[in-house]
């Protein structure tokens, strides 16, 4: 591993463990808002690792993952229903495959 998928593999590490925090702790505000959650989780770990541009940034990195559908089905499908994927087009499809994805990889573990 070089030096720089270890740093994407931090900042992946962290920007989920945010994200998970948010859902969990600010259950009302993720649910009126995801948008702005994941906008919110991914400010703050990129303030501190100082890794991105933007967020679309990390959606790619996501994508590329080679653990792409195992670990990320879900937030992918997040991503997807909150148009930060195919170029804010929502693919409501998509995202149910993918949260459905999420569900199976769950039952294989």
């Amino acid at each position: 591993m070089n030096k720089n998928d270890n740093k994407d593999e931090i900042f992946l590490k962290e920007f989920m463990n945010k994200l998970f925090n948010t859902i969990i702790y600010n259950t009302n505000e993720f649910k009126e808002n995801q948008a702005e959650c994941l906008i919110n989780s991914f400010k703050i770990i990129n303030d501190k690792l100082r890794r991105f541009n933007d967020i679309n940034d990390i959606v790619k990195l996501i994508q590329n993952h080679k653990n792409h559908d195992i670990w990320f089905s879900s937030l992918n499908g997040l991503f997807h229903q909150c148009g930060y994927m195919d170029y804010y087009y929502i693919d409501y499809n998509k995202c149910l495959n993918l949260y459905l994805l999420a569900i199976k990889n769950e039952e294989i573990l």
